[in-house]
């Protein structure tokens, strides 16, 4: 409950980076026309082995996610062939070129003459594919051969040409409501806050990006009561809050009211974190026995920390779209909102 706050400052939560879990993709298929050099020391393809067949591609498929892929190899041959590589590309058009993403690779062990070897390889399209038609191309050392067409959605450049350079702008509505009693004692409240965020963003990749603040806004009102009544006294309180303005920014760590980090490297999620002060006035009347009997008022001054980690729900080439997923106060304490609604939109066009 956002009840009486004190007006103590709270020291801020980590504004550095959430550390990435790393996942290794090991992603099969072979294939006809494109040949990359032989690394040294590694067999050659086998001229007798080819892809025979490959299982059906998804029509549509959203940036990130990932899909099995059915292959068959077959050794037409008359002799054994060595280890073979096997490797996933994923093409704008129809011809395979080295600038064309690899989405995986494998190897497949030696294979008897007129024997065939049967897999189902993980493929994962990289959560930076721009939305478009795209091809998948099964190749092997000298040779690709086609695999199928998808249609990529949702994706968009994580780390774009040139590095970042872009916005982050959005409003968020906070809400915190309740209606609590408690034997004798009743007590209400509601409070509202709206985050208005301007943001820039810029650094060589997402791993080294910078937020600065260029006139975030905020504004913070709302208004509480309590009443109880014991042995012949009876006592009324109520306070308002009120405050708002820009969130103060001088990219200094102790001092900024607003902050943000990347979340995940691919920018699907961020880290945001905001400081409302706000100032309070308390009305407290007692009645009853002489002893319980005033009429006091007294000001105050609060201070609003919280964090929220924002989860994308739409992506585009150029733009990331989130909503809040969590919230929590000072050293990651639950928070006293009950909701956050609104959206924020990273801009990297």
């Amino acid at each position: 409950m956002n009840a009486h706050p004190s007006a103590a400052r709270r020291p801020r939560p980590t504004r550095g980076p959430a550390r990435l879990a790393t996942a290794a993709l090991v992603l099969l298929v072979t294939g006809g026309a494109f040949a990359p050099a032989t690394a040294a020391g590694h067999p050659s393809q086998h001229p007798d082995v080819r892809v025979q067949d490959v299982g059906r591609v998804p029509a549509s498929v959203t940036a990130g996610d990932s899909f099995t892929l059915p292959v068959e190899l077959r050794n037409r041959g008359r002799s054994a062939s060595p280890a073979i590589t096997l490797t996933v590309r994923l093409s704008r058009d129809a011809r395979v070129t080295a600038s064309d993403p690899k989405v995986g690779a494998g190897r497949v062990a030696r294979l008897r003459p007129g024997r065939t070897a049967r897999m189902r390889p993980t493929v994962t399209v990289p959560a930076t594919a721009a939305p478009a038609a795209y091809r998948l191309f099964a190749c092997l050392p000298g040779s690709c051969v086609p695999a199928g067409s998808t249609s990529v959605t949702g994706g968009g450049p994580t780390n774009p040409p040139g590095g970042l350079d872009g916005t982050l702008t959005g409003d968020l509505h906070l809400v915190d409501t309740g209606d609590v009693t408690d034997g004798t004692r009743r007590t209400r409240w509601t409070w509202e806050s709206d985050i208005s965020v301007a943001m820039t963003v810029s650094g060589p990749d997402s791993a080294h990006a910078d937020f600065a603040s260029t006139g975030s806004e905020w504004a913070y009102t709302g208004a509480a009561s309590m009443t109880d009544s014991w042995a012949g006294c009876h006592q009324m309180v109520d306070e308002t809050r009120q405050g708002g303005g820009v969130l103060a920014y001088n990219n200094d760590p102790n001092r900024d009211e607003i902050f943000a980090s990347v979340g995940r490297l691919d920018l699907s999620r961020l880290s945001l974190g905001f400081s409302m002060r706000f100032d309070g006035q308390i009305h407290d009347v007692g009645s009853g026995r002489e002893d319980c009997t005033h009429d006091e008022t007294r000001t105050t001054r609060g201070r609003d920390l919280q964090s929220v980690e924002l989860t994308q729900v739409a992506r585009t080439a150029s733009t990331v779209t989130y909503e809040v997923t969590s919230i929590a106060g000072p050293y990651n304490t639950t928070s006293d909102w009950d909701e956050v609604t609104g959206r924020l939109v990273l801009d990297l066009d």
